[in-house]
């Protein structure tokens, strides 16, 4: 379903890449640069277009659900897909013209989302009460109604483990504001019988008590890639290199790969010479852009180069 809707803005606007930024002007300016970006997969861009346009109209079932949907496919921000989902639930046409800033009530499909916002927020009974409405009113083909089914059964399953939790800690039990706990790195070794071993810290070298998630390892399994949160607009990576017994301590790739802002992403090439990495740093093509580095004579890094 998501697909769909994607595929159906993306044939409005055409596959034109534009650098996006915020239009001034009016509501519907600021509508329809949000639902070109949509297109583009570019949600966060997208999502400060249609906040603009939310403090001019913040009644528009369509607005609500536009911006619901940005949150839903926030890396950070989910969480706050409910509440405009919720008002997005209220109007709802199945006439809906998804490009048109004249537009005030929300597609069927909103109900789904909708549920997917609850579930994101641990309100399993609720969100299952949505998949159900939408899937007894408004679904008739199959792929769809597979679709439904797939996350009805998510809901089930989650409900089922939040209800029977385990003690799972991680580096020194800290939580972020949303109540969840930092992520650590565990690693599992595989035996002679293909089984999997129990999953264990993978090193104090790495793992501290706030945020750190594994992003890649480099072919010859040396390298480590390694994101780590500093804070919720701050992210940056590093590396830690495999000596034969242990881990490093996380090390930065220096040049100006790292910023203020999020570095999210990032992979070397088999012969380790040339680091792409993400980044929403000022002066890209959309929220999140890749940037290039290539190894230098000297070993250093080169200048970050937007792809």
């Amino acid at each position: 379903m998501k697909k769909c809707y994607l595929l159906i803005i993306a044939l409005l606007f055409g596959a034109n890449v534009i650098k996006a930024q915020l239009p001034s002007g009016s509501y519907s300016d600021y509508f329809r640069e949000g639902i070109f970006l949509i297109g583009e997969e570019n949600y966060d861009v997208a999502l400060k277009n249609f906040l603009e346009a939310y403090k001019i109209d913040s009644t528009s079932a369509n607005l609500n659900f536009n911006i619901g949907y940005c949150y839903l496919n926030s890396s950070m921000n989910k969480g706050l897909a409910e509440s405009h989902l919720a008002k997005a639930v209220q109007k709802i046409t199945k006439n809906y013209k998804n490009d048109d800033p004249s537009e005030k009530e929300a597609p069927p499909i909103a109900y789904f989302y909708y549920g997917k916002a609850l579930h994101f927020n641990y309100k399993f009974d609720e969100a299952m009460a949505q998949y159900d409405f939408f899937e007894k009113n408004y679904v008739k083909d199959k792929t769809t109604r597979e679709d439904v089914e797939f996350y009805k059964a998510q809901t089930v399953y989650a409900k089922e483990l939040v209800a029977a939790p385990i003690n799972v800690n991680n580096t020194g039990g800290e939580k972020t504001q949303d109540g969840q706990y930092y992520e650590d790195i565990v690693i599992s070794y595989k035996d002679e019988n293909d089984k999997w071993s129990s999953p264990k810290s993978i090193s104090p070298n790495i793992n501290t008590v706030g945020h750190e998630a594994s992003v890649n390892l480099t072919p010859d399994g040396q390298t480590l890639i390694v994101f780590k949160g500093v804070s919720e607009k701050d992210g940056n990576i590093f590396f830690s290199n495999w000596d034969g017994k242990d881990w490093s301590s996380l090390q930065s790739f220096g040049s100006d790969i790292n910023s203020k802002y999020w570095e999210s992403h990032a992979c070397l090439t088999a012969d380790n010479n040339t680091l792409y990495f993400v980044s929403d740093r000022p002066g890209g093509y959309g929220g999140r852009d890749i940037y290039r580095c290539v190894r230098l004579p000297n070993g250093a890094w080169s200048k970050a180069l937007n792809v």
